[in-house]
């Protein structure tokens, strides 16, 4: 079994209030300016397994809630992406002055556990929420687990050297983030990554960032545990 961790509120078992399991597949709970989500949209092709996500803490400026699952079968495909999103109303890059975020988490795993934990930012030429770009940023990831499509360059960004990747999702591109090491107290400016893509491949300045969130996305993997100390998100316009 192993830990992964980088804050004493982890072997705080006791400071958890407020928990809340919820298991159903589209699974969902408010928590402040955040709506935790279950979301077990690729369940179907696991042999078995389940998750169960839950809120530990109700706070009006970040996220604190943990997930835990078991799935079997299929270890190419995601199972599942629980996460904590942010809510905003659309708005265009060229609005947006800084997007400062923070997770803090732990995970518990066996060695056989395949997963990542990430961010995910969706943006759209209009705000109609039209999925057009996926931007994801990986701070954890095990196994061979690995983003959708080609690397396609190396750039450092805040404080990390990231590997970066391109893809196609059906029809939304998807530009992959993966830290070479797992980063479990992450802090920064997510709107560099978006400075960079412009700067450096010709992303659209004028497109709507739309959904910002963060979690986990198994492919396989037992008594596998995400405690999320904090998570919390905030979209500054100009």
């Amino acid at each position: 079994m192993k830990v992964l961790f980088v804050s004493a509120l982890a072997a705080i078992a006791g400071s958890i209030t407020n928990a809340k399991n919820f298991c159903d597949q589209w699974g969902q709970e408010r928590a402040g300016p955040y709506i935790i989500y279950n979301n077990l949209y690729g369940k179907n092709k696991a042999t078995s397994g389940s998750q169960c996500t839950s809120r530990i803490s109700n706070n009006a400026l970040e996220a604190s809630w943990n997930t835990t699952w078991t799935w079997v079968g299929a270890p190419e495909h995601v199972k599942s992406y629980a996460n904590a999103a942010y809510q905003f109303k659309a708005i265009p890059l060229s609005a947006i002055k800084s997007i400062p975020s923070a997770m803090d988490y732990t995970v518990t795993y066996d060695k056989s556990a395949i997963f990542n934990v990430a961010y995910d930012l969706f943006t759209s030429s209009t705000n109609s929420e039209k999925k057009e770009f996926e931007i994801m940023i990986w701070l954890t990831k095990t196994g061979p687990a690995s983003p959708i499509g080609a690397k396609i360059a190396t750039n450092k960004i805040g404080t990390t050297t990231w590997d970066v990747y391109k893809g196609m999702n059906g029809d939304v591109v998807v530009y992959s983030f993966v830290s070479p090491n797992n980063i479990l107290k992450f802090e920064t400016d997510l709107n560099l990554f978006f400075k960079y893509l412009i700067a450096s491949h010709g992303f659209n300045s004028k497109q709507f960032l739309f959904k910002l969130e963060c979690g986990t996305e198994p492919f396989v993997g037992k008594n596998v545990a995400l405690k999320v100390n904090k998570f919390k998100a905030s979209v500054v316009p100009h």
